[in-house]
């Protein structure tokens, strides 16, 4: 379960990143964060 568990974040943040940046537009780890929080609150609600 907790191998599972890895590949969702893991897809997660790889979704995030494929979606927000490219060679010339990083994301910091604030935005990187709050990507993740908005993701989840989509999931919940």
């Amino acid at each position: 379960m907790a191998n599972e568990n890895n590949k969702i974040k893991l897809l997660l943040l790889w979704d995030i990143l494929s979606k927000n940046t490219d060679e010339n537009h990083a994301m910091n780890a604030e935005r990187i964060f709050y990507a993740i929080k908005q993701y989840c609150c989509k999931i919940e609600s």
